[in-house]
């Protein structure tokens, strides 16, 4: 996080895969500093990065969040979201994101937003997951990561993955199905 004018600078990543993600990710970077001031912190001055570029997967199917923390240390980004194609789910529950606030990174899943309301979701999301990533350092009241009043009122389920630290990551990461290494799971209606 860099400092200019006296304000706090962050530097936000949104790296999606070409398709459906990457169009998303280039139309929400131009709204989302505006969206960032609004809902998170005026306190900051936010800088928001997008580029179009696919993770490798591990032998299980899964995108690793700690290849996505060095790609952003790599670009210098003080928080990175992964927009990706992929369906994630947990037996038949979709997962909409994971999360490190250590790795201070996070990953969006397109399919689990539905077909209605796609960029609202998004976007809602997108505050959401970096409410979390910046809560303690941007010391956030927490009201920023309730999703309920963005995502509508349908009563549908969804989890949010929340990974404590690198090591949890490490695990998720070689669990085959995903399901013994949710730590910390939130949820939020739709």
């Amino acid at each position: 996080m860099g400092v200019g004018a006296g304000r706090q600078r962050v530097r936000v990543g949104l790296l999606a895969e070409e398709g459906v993600s990457f169009r998303m990710a280039k139309a929400l970077g131009h709204e989302l500093p505006q969206l960032l001031n609004e809902r998170l912190s005026s306190e900051v001055e936010w800088q928001v990065d997008h580029r179009c570029e696919s993770l490798p997967l591990d032998e299980y199917g899964e995108i690793p969040l700690i290849d996505l923390a060095e790609k952003r240390q790599g670009l210098g980004w003080d928080i990175a979201i992964l927009m990706t194609d992929l369906p994630r789910r947990t037996g038949t529950q979709p997962i909409v994101s994971d999360y490190s606030v250590e790795l201070r990174v996070g990953l969006l899943s397109m399919p689990a937003l539905g077909a209605w309301q796609v960029r609202r979701r998004t976007r809602a999301l997108v505050v959401h997951l970096a409410g979390h990533l910046l809560e303690d350092q941007l010391n956030l009241d927490g009201s920023c990561t309730h999703l309920g009043r963005h995502f509508g009122r349908r009563g549908r389920l969804t989890i949010d993955r929340f990974y404590s630290d690198a090591v949890q990551c490490r695990r998720a990461s070689m669990a085959r199905d995903g399901a013994l290494c949710i730590f910390g799971c939130r949820s939020a209606l739709w």
